[in-house]
């Protein structure tokens, strides 16, 4: 690692049995006009992936056809933020993590995953930012459909996503959720950075949450009740 840092070079590793999938996918467009301000056009990509072609087809057909009914479906919007009202964070120094510190980071990095990434059955829709329009401060919030899930008791539903500030809105359907909110850090113990306890009937929002770290985020929603069911909406503040 010294050679490399004072010659500048990289460091290539793979693992000893790297992790090679298979899964049908395929690639869209999403043109999200910003909010209020129809002349700016932001477009995302949208990964559709599955374990059959079938199946992929058959929620790409659903999609389209909600769409063609204005009805429900994978929704993306863009509104600008205040910049004067916001308090950016400011970045963590960048650190230089040894070869065996790189190396524990494999089972993660192979499961890197885009801004946003929701999965339900065997259908897992992946969304990138590829152009936007709109310049920073601005909120992201993404809406894929359906958005129903349920846990048993102890059950748990684990997500992760980017964000320099997450937003979470909970709410419960059925039974009592709680959910963890934590930070992940390389090179730190991960710690609950904030949580939430829903009852049935309740909506509630997790938010003044800012990153203290690269802002990579992992949630786990755990059913308290015998039989839970609950919806997520999801957004992200894109500070700089």
């Amino acid at each position: 690692m010294k050679s490399i840092d004072s010659e500048g070079k990289s460091y290539l590793l793979f693992p000893d049995q790297p992790v090679i999938t298979h899964r049908w996918q395929t690639v869209g467009l999403i043109l999200v006009p910003e909010t209020n301000n129809p002349d700016s056009l932001n477009i995302f990509r949208v990964f559709i992936s599955g374990n059959s072609k079938a199946k992929v087809e058959k929620f790409v057909d659903y999609q389209i056809k909600q769409g063609r009914k204005n009805a429900k479906a994978i929704q993306v919007q863009v509104e600008k933020l205040d910049a004067s009202q916001i308090d950016i964070p400011s970045v963590p120094e960048p650190f230089l993590p040894s070869v065996d510190e790189i190396k524990k980071l494999f089972s993660k990095a192979e499961k890197e995953q885009p801004d946003f990434l929701y999965s339900f059955g065997e259908i897992t829709v992946g969304i990138d930012r590829v152009y936007m329009s709109t310049k920073p401060p601005y909120r992201i919030k993404y809406t894929v459909d359906p958005v129903f899930r349920f846990l048993f008791q102890g059950e748990k539903y684990s997500f992760e996503f980017s964000a320099d500030r997450p937003f979470i809105s909970l709410q419960s359907l059925q039974g009592d959720v709680h959910l963890d909110l934590f930070e992940n850090c390389p090179y730190a113990v991960q710690q609950v950075t904030s949580a939430l306890d829903v009852k049935a009937g309740e909506t509630q929002i997790l938010s003044n949450v800012v990153k203290q770290f690269a802002g990579m985020w992992h949630a786990d929603v755990i059913g308290r009740k015998l039989e839970n069911s609950f919806t997520i909406d999801y957004a992200k503040d894109v500070l700089r």
